[in-house]
C-alpha cells in the first residue's frame, strides 16, 4: 500500500466514509417525553421517567432500507481508498470512483431528505411534540455529502498543461511539445 498514490480527492472519500460509517451508530433523531421503542407505527411510549428525558434513536433504528445503503456507501469510499493505495496504475483507481458516484449521488440526495424533510414530517399521534434533529443526523448528512464531494474531486481532470500551452511534466511551460518516440512494429507474418 502506498500512501503518496493518494490525492486530496482520495483522502476525503476516506475520511468521510469512515465519519460515515461512525455517524450511523449515533443518534439520528430524538423525543422529548418518556418514549422507549420506535415501532411501525411511530414511537412507542414507556413509563413514567420524567417528561424532560430525550429519547434517541440512531439510523439504524430510524430507516429501514436507507441505512445498509449508508453503510454500503461508507464501506465503498473506504474501498476506493485502499483500491486507490494499492492499484498499480491510476486507471483502476478512478473506474472504481466513477462506479461509487451514482450511489453517492442517490445517497446525499436521501440524506438530504432525511435530514432536512423528515423530522418535522413524521406522522406522529398528536400528544407527540416534534423530533429533534440529533447531531448523528448532521454529522451523516455532511459525510455523505463530503463522500460525492471527494469522489467528484478525485475524478477531475489533472493535466498540467491547458490546451495549445504545452508543460513539461512538472508543469513547466515548454515552446513545443515533445515528440512522441515510436518503435517500429512487429515484422510482418
Amino acid at each position: 500500500m502506498n500512501l503518496q498514490r493518494l490525492r486530496v480527492g482520495e483522502w476525503i472519500v476516506g475520511v468521510s466514509g469512515a465519519v460515515l460509517l461512525i455517524a450511523l451508530f449515533l443518534p439520528w433523531w430524538g423525543l422529548e417525553g418518556t418514549w422507549i421503542d420506535l415501532g411501525p407505527g411511530g414511537p412507542v411510549e414507556g413509563l413514567e421517567q420524567g417528561s424532560g428525558a430525550v429519547t434517541t434513536w440512531s439510523a439504524w433504528q430510524v430507516f429501514s432500507v436507507a441505512d445498509v445503503f449508508f453503510l454500503l456507501l461508507a464501506v465503498l469510499a473506504l474501498a476506493v481508498w485502499v483500491v486507490v493505495a494499492r492499484a498499480p496504475a491510476a486507471g483502476l483507481g478512478i473506474a472504481v470512483e466513477t462506479l461509487v458516484t451514482p450511489l453517492a449521488i442517490v445517497m446525499t440526495i436521501v440524506a438530504l431528505v432525511q435530514v432536512l424533510g423528515t423530522p418535522g414530517a413524521l406522522e406522529v399521534p398528536p400528544p407527540i411534540p416534534d423530533p429533534s434533529i440529533e447531531y448523528g443526523a448532521w454529522l451523516g448528512l455532511f459525510s455523505t455529502c463530503a463522500v460525492l464531494f471527494g469522489l467528484l474531486v478525485a475524478m477531475r481532470d489533472e493535466r498540467l498543461s491547458r490546451p495549445g500551452e504545452p508543460t513539461d511534466q512538472t508543469g513547466v511551460p515548454v515552446s513545443s511539445p515533445v515528440a512522441v518516440e515510436t518503435l517500429p512494429g512487429p515484422p510482418p507474418a
